[in-house]
């Protein structure tokens, strides 16, 4: 299944959503014990989520915001795809670029996901800005490299589009 969602920058720091309990295909467990070092206490992840049926990549992209931070983004050009990778389950992750002007930043507190897990709670337990190093850092394991200079730098002029994460590294 095609995922899609938003990297959001406000200045130099981008939005990260924390998983809660590190759930689902960014999970560690003892079954995956290549990433549980990687993955230990790495529980932010960029805002995505499943297409439902007829959904353009947009519109997933931004009920899937919607859902996750009780936010409504206005996108008037949302330009291309601006990133893309695959999870090691084979899912591939398409991802917008979204430049907040600090509407984002200020609000971030008042964010909530209203996207349940089976066990009633909330798919993202709490949001927050994070500097470039900072989410590289704290970021899911398969997801550092969205954190990278270059992608950075070129977001607007380019799709930077990454191999799948090997298993072996």
């Amino acid at each position: 299944m095609q995922r899609y969602g938003f990297v959001v920058s406000s200045g130099c720091k981008l939005l990260l959503g924390h998983t809660t309990g590190g759930h689902g295909e960014n999970r560690c467990t003892v079954s995956d014990p290549l990433h549980s070092q990687q993955c230990s206490g790495r529980h932010w992840t960029v805002i995505k989520g499943g297409a439902d049926p007829g959904e353009t990549p947009l519109q997933t992209a931004l009920r899937e915001f919607t859902e996750e931070t009780s936010v409504s983004l206005s996108v008037e050009e949302p330009g291309d795809i601006k990133a893309q990778y695959t999870l090691p389950n084979g899912k591939v992750v398409s991802l917008f670029f979204y430049e907040d002007e600090g509407q984002l930043l200020a609000e971030v507190d008042k964010m909530k996901c209203t996207s349940m897990l089976a066990d009633g709670q909330p798919e993202i337990d709490a949001h927050k800005f994070f500097s470039l190093e900072e989410a590289k850092q704290v970021c899911l394991w398969n997801q550092e490299h969205l954190f990278c200079e270059p992608w950075h730098q070129n977001r607007k002029d380019e799709t930077m589009v990454y191999p799948t994460k090997d298993a072996t590294v």
